[in-house]
């Protein structure tokens, strides 16, 4: 395990520092766009920016719930500020759904927790797969 990593990996749970970018989601039939997938991404200036080294580092410290967590409130939180028509997608890594931590019903309480509302939301697992909400 590289210290350096694990360090870089505590300092930005600690301090929350996720950045959330929106890829657009367009239809095939007309070129619309009809929702976003939010992409979370490590500081700019660390070792840990890019997703595969952040999301490697937090599963070999076996953090990967609490930066999954913070994700996903950065991407709700973000999110707010696209269009309520809009389809919003998280991925979402699926060894979360077997955390003892994980329950039937977390998402949507988590998503009224951050008053998201009954806005359209989907997970997808890092293999593509969609998951439906729990």
């Amino acid at each position: 395990m590289n210290l350096k990593y694990k360090y870089e990996l505590e300092k930005i749970l600690k301090s929350e520092s996720i950045n959330t970018v929106f890829q657009p989601i367009i239809s095939l039939e007309n070129g619309s766009v009809i929702g976003y997938e939010a992409l979370s991404r490590g500081p700019e200036d660390s070792p840990l920016h890019l997703p595969e080294n952040l999301f490697s580092t937090a599963e070999e410290c076996d953090r990967i719930w609490e930066l999954e967590l913070l994700c996903r409130e950065k991407a709700i939180e973000r999110a707010k500020m696209i269009d309520k028509d809009k389809l919003l997608f998280i991925n979402v890594d699926p060894k979360i759904f077997k955390d003892e931590r994980f329950r039937k019903g977390f998402t949507r309480e988590f998503l009224k927790k951050h008053r998201y509302g009954n806005r359209i939301f989907r997970t997808q697992d890092t293999n593509g797969d969609k998951t439906p909400l729990h």
